[in-house]
């Protein structure tokens, strides 16, 4: 009985002995080292990027073989369809060299987007798009900036209503745009800009002009002197100058217009042939010949 007792006493001890670290340590399983789950980590990415370069270049041997490389993909030249607009000076086949394309080659050996970034690199080009005509046909529609404005040189330059030099003046029509002379820029060439120059105000008075439904009717400008750093001299129509300031340029420019078309209408003012209309006073003056 007294035995009996004492196992029992002995089952309630053991039963309420608290867990020490090393009986936890002995009934779990022991934690693989953190180098390891490290190195089958790495493992993993380096077979993971094998893959995916493998899949990478076995799809591009199989696009090349099925497109690249296939001649049913090969440009006619008759399938190429270009449009240029407005002038239409850069030819079909400049436009297919600056891009990077092969006219005879194959329709997908280029980029579109890299040809097109390249034709908008080109000063004379403002906008352009490309696209393939399966199988065997391109289109390219290009969009040419248009000058208004001439910079003088042994080989004058056309200059866009932003300022962009844009090219050489090629063409009966660049030839008829005002000229911007006595400029700072001698040596001006494509891609220059010439806004923040002392030409800037010149180019303004042509913009002026040309986009107003009023004043090309009375100030035909053929040329606009930029020399003086304070005042501008605006040549128009029957060798009359305007010497202005530079600044309120439309309200001169308008206040000229006014004179010059009241005087069509006054007999008095029409029979004396004006030489120059002078605003840099502030005060319109004119002079006679």
């Amino acid at each position: 009985m007294f035995a009996n007792n004492n196992r029992k006493n002995s089952r309630k001890k053991n039963a309420r002995k608290r867990k020490t670290f090393l009986d936890v340590q002995t009934k779990r399983d022991v934690a693989k080292p953190i180098g390891e789950n490290a190195s089958l980590a790495f493992m993993l990415v380096i077979g993971l990027t094998m893959f995916a370069l493998v899949m990478f270049f076995g799809v591009k041997t199989v696009a090349n073989a099925a497109y690249s490389s296939n001649d049913r993909y090969r440009l006619v030249a008759g399938h190429i369809q270009f449009q240029t607009s407005p002038g239409g000076l850069v030819t079909p086949l400049r436009a297919m060299q600056i891009a990077g394309i092969d006219p005879a080659g194959n329709l997908f050996d280029f980029d579109i987007k890299t040809a097109r970034d390249k034709l908008l690199a080109m000063p004379a080009i403002e906008k352009a798009s490309l696209r393939r005509n399966l199988p065997d046909g391109l289109e390219i529609r290009i969009r040419e900036r248009d000058g208004i404005a001439r910079l003088p040189g042994r080989m004058p330059l056309l200059v866009d209503a932003d300022g962009l030099v844009i090219r050489l003046c090629l063409t009966p029509a660049d030839r008829k745009h005002p000229m911007l002379s006595g400029t700072r820029s001698p040596n001006a060439k494509t891609g220059l800009n010439i806004k923040s120059s002392n030409a800037g105000d010149g180019l303004e008075v042509v913009n002026i002009v040309r986009s107003s439904p009023f004043l090309p009717k009375f100030l035909k400008v053929s040329e606009v002197d930029v020399s003086d750093t304070e005042n501008l001299v605006v040549h128009i129509q029957d060798n009359i100058r305007i010497l202005m300031p530079r600044s309120r340029l439309e309200n001169n420019l308008n206040r000229a217009a006014q004179f010059l078309d009241q005087g069509k209408r006054d007999r008095r003012l029409a029979r004396h042939k004006i030489n120059t209309l002078d605003f840099t006073s502030g005060e319109l003056f004119v002079s006679h010949e």
